[in-house]
């Protein structure tokens, strides 16, 4: 498995340009896309800084809560 690592990153291309073509979907003149270069371990704590600010963030994460809870915790001990 980790043989095929290096030709996946340098064979497999990651976005649409890449290989001249446009999202899937999209119209032939569709803009070619903008790729954030910023640091996505920040990106990914200011989208949760910001989420944890809604009230639909905390109801979802209290169902998914329960939901795992009750699977693993209570369904999957016996």
């Amino acid at each position: 498995m980790a043989l095929l690592i290096p030709p996946v990153l340098l064979l497999l291309p990651e976005w649409p340009s890449d290989i001249g073509a446009v999202p899937f979907g999209a119209d032939p003149d569709h803009p070619p896309e903008t790729r954030d270069r910023s640091n996505p371990l920040k990106t990914a704590f200011g989208a949760l800084g910001e989420g944890i600010r809604s009230r639909t963030f905390w109801l979802l994460a209290l169902t998914f809560f329960v939901c795992g809870f009750t699977t693993n915790g209570l369904v999957g001990t016996t």
